[in-house]
């Protein structure tokens, strides 16, 4: 199975604006411990989305890394890679509907979403 994980500061979410240190060492230690979790699991194959500030920073052995620069959409990127995957693990902010859209997108592709639905189950 192909995961794409995406955590949104560590992802590019904030990729054309600075990053707070705050956000950006909690946002690293969500990803780093996903990544060690998956990492433990047989016949999974990890497809990740990482802003080019963190590459070095964050343990990616085994991992398909995909850089994300200032001139990057992030946005097209995850879009890009998650109609490869068979699902998307996106850990991000539900403040602006962040998190909404990004599980919209996975929904629209097909992909298993390893999260709650966009939408609340009735």
């Amino acid at each position: 199975m192909k995961i794409l994980v995406f955590e949104y500061i560590t992802g590019g979410g904030l990729n054309k604006q600075d990053l707070p240190d705050a956000l950006a060492k909690e946002g690293r230690m969500m990803l780093q411990a996903l990544l060690d979790n998956l990492a433990l699991l047989s016949n999974i194959k990890v497809e990740l989305l990482l802003d080019w500030r963190f590459f070095g920073k964050v343990d990616t052995h085994n991992v398909n890394v995909f850089l994300i620069h200032p001139h990057h959409d992030f946005s097209a990127q995850f879009k890009q890679l998650a109609q490869t995957c068979d699902a998307v693990w996106p850990i991000a902010p539900e403040s602006d509907g962040i998190l909404q859209n990004l599980c919209k997108i996975a929904e629209q592709y097909g992909c298993n979403l390893l999260t709650s639905p966009s939408l609340p189950i009735s």
